[in-house]
């Protein structure tokens, strides 16, 4: 199947899904919000990684005692397809890493999955395998893997630009650690909430559309239990974006805080 005919399919997709307002009190030129519904649900079971890992049906481990910075060695003993959502961010191991696309891996299965680096001074276990963040990589961070993965013809992306997001993103928030750990930094920053002031609770949907100031994203997932259980960490994750574009609406001269919230999540099967 050519790409083009993949991306008109998805496009066809979309587009009978049905995007419902969701009112949130703040300034509609500011925040508007769509939830996505759709009657045809992927067909087989899913089980979303972090859940999965909740309940020891999956693991995620270095692909062996050495390790690979970019690549990761999931087991899926569940006899659900496997979601791992893009941008998901995995702690522990040799070093923290983050998801560079989504993938859904067959039930009672062993894989090899890409993955980019998200702590770069660290090279030692904390701990055997893996487990989940508390929240979901920012969009301007998922948009530059995205880019890299694009360019490169391949899942791997571009190591050195994930670490200059985040030497970036250090900046930002005015926090250093010894191993620029994202999720130090993110865990140690200062945390103002400029895009959901009084949080963000959404009711069972299938994925959400946002316009922030006129720049758009989207994520979703053809299974609503699996997206309710990503809810949480991706809106922690567009709080951070929010942040750091506020910042950058404030003094646009600082090229360190020029983002762009991307369009809508690309999803590999």
């Amino acid at each position: 199947m050519t790409q083009s005919l993949v991306q008109a399919q998805l496009a066809d997709y979309i587009s009978a899904c049905e995007f419902r307002p969701f009112e949130y009190p703040v300034d509609q030129s500011v925040l508007r919000i769509f939830t996505i519904h759709t009657q045809h649900e992927f067909p087989k079971p899913i089980i979303e990684l972090s859940k999965a890992l909740e309940q020891q049906l999956a693991e995620i481990t270095e692909v062996d005692q050495a390790g690979s910075v970019q690549q990761l060695y999931v087991l899926n003993h569940s006899q659900s397809h496997l979601l791992i959502y893009e941008g998901s961010l995995l702690k522990g191991a040799k070093q923290n890493r983050v998801v560079n696309a989504t993938l859904l891996l067959p039930p009672v299965s062993k894989n090899t999955i890409p993955a980019s680096c998200v702590e770069q001074g660290r090279w030692h276990y904390s701990s055997r395998s893996f487990s989940t963040s508390d929240h979901h990589s920012p969009q301007f961070l998922r948009k530059s893997i995205r880019r890299n993965v694009s360019a490169s013809k391949n899942l791997m992306g571009n190591q050195s630009e994930v670490w200059s997001e985040i030497r970036r993103y250090a900046l930002y928030k005015q926090v250093s650690n010894l191993s620029s750990d994202f999720e130090d930094i993110y865990t140690r920053s200062s945390k103002t909430e400029s895009l959901f002031p009084v949080g963000l609770q959404l009711p069972p949907c299938h994925g959400v559309f946002l316009n922030v100031r006129e720049h758009c994203s989207m994520d979703f997932v053809a299974n609503q239990e699996a997206f309710m259980h990503l809810q949480a960490r991706l809106i922690a994750g567009y709080e951070q974006q929010a942040q750091r574009e506020s910042k950058a609406l404030v003094s646009e001269e600082n090229p360190v805080n020029k983002v762009v919230i991307p369009n809508r999540a690309k999803a590999i099967p």
